[in-house]
């Protein structure tokens, strides 16, 4: 298993996974329509989309982290107000 501190690299894998097999599945569907050859098309653009969005996911956590931090502080100091 891993550890512990590995848990924030194991979610963005999960989760760049879970996103771009939704996202690449709905952007094909919508451009191209659904015949059979959807799904050659859909893996296709999840295999060229899931390496982006991971590294697009590591790249811009912390950012992320920073913004929800800060607008979470906001909020707890408002509340206290």
């Amino acid at each position: 298993m891993f550890h512990p501190k590995h848990t924030h690299l194991i979610v963005s894998v999960f989760m760049s996974c879970f996103m771009a097999l939704f996202m690449t599945l709905i952007i094909t569907m919508l451009n191209t329509g659904i015949d059979n050859q959807l799904l050659m098309r859909w893996l296709v653009a999840w295999i060229i989309a899931w390496p982006l969005a991971l590294f697009a996911m590591l790249v811009f956590r912390p950012v992320a982290m920073k913004i929800a931090k800060a607008l979470v502080r906001q909020i707890d100091q408002e509340a206290s107000n």
